[in-house]
């Protein structure tokens, strides 16, 4: 009778877990989020901070910039397009282009 029991008990829990399993295996992932946005405006050069050294001014406001992947001193005082990421209020550009 107790064999009887331990092998009801471990044929649920594998049947339990076999059904757990391809429940997850079957779900389709989350769509990852397009995080990137899309400014336009005049960038200007600051006293750099721990955070960012450009801001970017248009209608709206004034955002911090900084960027790893592009030379943002080639852009100053210029009207440009930038494409990037935020990290806090950070915008961090992967691309600029001047806006004619």
């Amino acid at each position: 009778m107790k064999v009887f029991l331990v092998l009801l008990v471990v044929v649920a829990l594998f049947v339990g877990g076999f059904f757990a399993y391809m429940k997850i295996a079957t779900s389709s992932p989350s769509p990852t989020p397009n995080l990137e946005v899309t400014l336009e405006g005049t960038l200007t050069s600051v006293t750099p901070t721990s955070e960012y050294s450009f801001v970017l001014k248009n209608k709206t406001g004034t955002v911090g910039i900084n960027s790893m992947k592009v030379d943002l001193s080639q852009y100053n005082n210029k009207k440009v397009i930038m494409k990037g990421q935020y990290s806090g209020s950070v915008l961090y550009a992967d691309s600029v282009t001047i806006n004619q």
